[in-house]
């Protein structure tokens, strides 16, 4: 597996965001660089990042992509975030790059990202979108399914997990196919060994005090999700 890949594209928030709560080498991301023997990290992720970024960061760099020697690793943030144009049209994000001793070499613009910005409803009232969870995750689960589809017509090599709690099990005709196709695909993790949810009542994250469970994980949690979650994957 060593000498396979090229590349590890690393798409999140602040949970695989370099350098918060946990140093960029013992962190879950850059632990799976190197069991891939990955050259180069291409880290596509920033705190209070959406789904619908990453999304549209997956789709829109993908021609940089080689996808026979390239692995990538796609966050799913907690879901109560938007994307929106910003009045700030000048407002830039960055792709972080690191080699393979996790020095940080460079730091390039995302261009496809430019004058867009992430907002956040955990605490207001009023996004009604959000009161109830389930249509929010049906939703979610539908863009999963047709990024398994298009990953999967390209051979990708890739893992789809999700950062946060794991998504509603209801067997509701509603989203019933979709639940189906989601959680039983071998290159998701979206229920069970997520990286909130291994972790919940084993390891508390670094910064508890102030965000209890949800909030980020030091080196100890990093490697307890990656040795007994996404490593699995790897083999």
């Amino acid at each position: 597996m060593s000498n396979k890949y090229r590349n590890l594209w690393v798409f999140g928030d602040s949970y695989s965001t370099p350098n918060i709560c946990v140093d960029v080498k013992d962190s879950f991301w850059f632990l799976t660089a190197q069991a891939l023997g990955a050259e180069t990290v291409y880290n596509y992720s920033w705190p209070s990042n959406s789904f619908d970024s990453v999304l549209h960061l997956v789709t829109s760099e993908s021609e940089k992509y080689d996808w026979e020697r390239d692995f990538f690793i796609i966050g799913i943030p907690p879901l109560t975030r938007l994307t929106v144009v910003s009045k700030d049209s000048t407002r830039a994000y960055h792709c972080r790059l690191f080699d393979l001793d996790g020095k940080e070499i460079e730091q390039q613009m995302i261009l496809s990202h430019h004058g867009l910005q992430n907002l956040s409803f955990y605490k207001d009232p009023t996004a009604i979108r959000f009161e109830d969870p389930a249509w929010t995750e049906i939703q979610a689960l539908r863009s999963i399914f047709l990024l398994n589809a298009w990953l999967d017509s390209k051979r990708a090599n890739y893992l789809i997990i999700n950062l946060s709690k794991n998504f509603l099990q209801d067997e509701a005709s509603t989203g019933k196919f979709l639940m189906n196709q989601g959680f039983n695909h071998p290159r998701n993790i979206i229920v069970g060994d997520t990286y909130y949810n291994i972790n919940l009542n084993i390891n508390k994250p670094t910064d508890f005090d102030e965000y209890g469970w949800n909030g980020h994980h030091g080196a100890k949690g990093n490697r307890y999700f990656f040795e007994n979650s996404l490593k699995l994957k790897l083999m």
